[in-house]
């Protein structure tokens, strides 16, 4: 009897220090989780004379960082819905901002800042105007330009965008590309007409590379015209699109450029639509989580707080190794559960009860 009363103020006490512990674990969290609405590397210049304004060029360089903001995380044609934004508007949606370089040279002034947009504000926006968003991710993508001119398929250097595609593209760019050297040239051979070319197994040569993503444009030259067919498998989406350029002349480089940049877009926008949080209707949902150990909950909780698409959550129960938790989220069951699965979790549904583990 003593025994059994011993081992329940035991547990009794662990309860009290766990409550404790979370009580001083969500005052010490609250405006941690991770703000994915950061803009770094924003760079203002402007005449240093009678008329400089310090203040307008701040100002400058937070219309530039909204821009750069919507571009990051929004597809192209939501871009369009909130590019007109006016100041007084984007400074309400601002937290705070840094000015991490300030200087004066030969009359001018430069400076580089990191502007930090406040997270409940920005989604309440887009829920606003029904849009979703993408959480900037980074991905490595195969790449496969493949040029038809007058029926004969060119490749390597006769192909200007093999040549050019990685030509002057930012590091820290979301989507690394990785243009394919080996045995095409022996496989192209084989193929000699766009239907053909088509049919190759591309998600085959991409494993090759170690990658899981990959897109391939077929381009045709014809006069005064150039047709691209892109199509892309990402995280296991496929897209396609036809698009057409205007081209006079296939030498004119300054041209081809720009049509590069627009395809590197598409593609990116395809990278999105594969990975947007569907933001309008906020999802509830409880989970059950068993623990051995108070860091298996402290290590959940850092986890909660880095996975952008919970909005909020809260621990409803817990007992001596149980956890209950209510999660309020955007997007779906699939969406939140790769999430967790990129931490080492499982989250998996029992029967209408969703049950959290930790991956061995």
């Amino acid at each position: 009897m003593f025994k059994y009363k011993l081992i329940k103020i035991r547990e009794y006490i662990l309860i009290i220090l766990t409550a404790t512990i979370f009580l001083f674990q969500s005052i010490s969290d609250l405006g941690a989780k991770e703000n994915i609405f950061v803009v770094e590397d924003v760079r203002i210049e402007g005449s240093f004379d009678v008329n400089f304004s310090r203040d307008k060029l701040i100002d400058r360089a937070l219309k530039k960082s909204f821009d750069k903001l919507l571009k990051n995380i929004l597809l192209l044609e939501d871009y369009n819905k909130l590019k007109k934004f006016k100041l007084k508007e984007i400074k309400n949606l601002v937290y705070s901002f840094k000015i991490l370089d300030e200087r004066f040279k030969n009359n001018k002034y430069f400076a580089t800042f990191e502007v930090i947009y406040n997270d409940i504000k920005i989604k309440e926006l887009l829920s606003n105007k029904n849009i979703s968003f993408f959480e900037p991710k980074n991905t490595t993508v195969v790449f496969f330009p493949i040029l038809f001119v007058q029926n004969e398929i060119k490749i390597f250097n006769e192909n200007f965008f093999y040549s050019n595609w990685l030509k002057n593209y930012p590091e820290n760019s979301t989507i690394k590309y990785l243009l394919p050297l080996e045995n095409l040239d022996d496989m192209f051979s084989i193929y000699k007409t766009q239907d053909e070319i088509e049919n190759i197994n591309f998600k085959k040569l991409a494993v090759e590379y170690n990658a899981k993503n990959y897109a391939f444009a077929i381009i045709s030259y014809e006069v005064d015209k150039l047709k691209v067919y892109l199509k892309a498998d990402l995280d296991k989406k496929k897209y396609n699109e036809n698009l057409s350029y205007k081209l006079k002349d296939l030498s004119d480089e300054s041209r081809l450029d720009f049509i590069i940049d627009d395809l590197k877009l598409k593609i990116l926008d395809m990278w999105k639509r594969a990975n947007l949080i569907h933001i309008p209707l906020p999802l509830n949902i409880f989970i059950k989580f068993q623990y051995t150990t108070l860091r298996d909950l402290h290590n959940l909780e850092k986890v909660l707080n880095k996975i952008n698409v919970i909005n909020t959550y809260s621990l409803k129960k817990f007992d001596i190794n149980t956890s209950l938790y209510k999660i309020n989220y955007y997007g779906d069951p699939k969406k939140l559960s790769d999430e967790f699965y990129s931490f080492d979790y499982h989250l998996r549904d029992n029967k209408g009860y969703w049950e959290l583990e930790i991956n061995d």
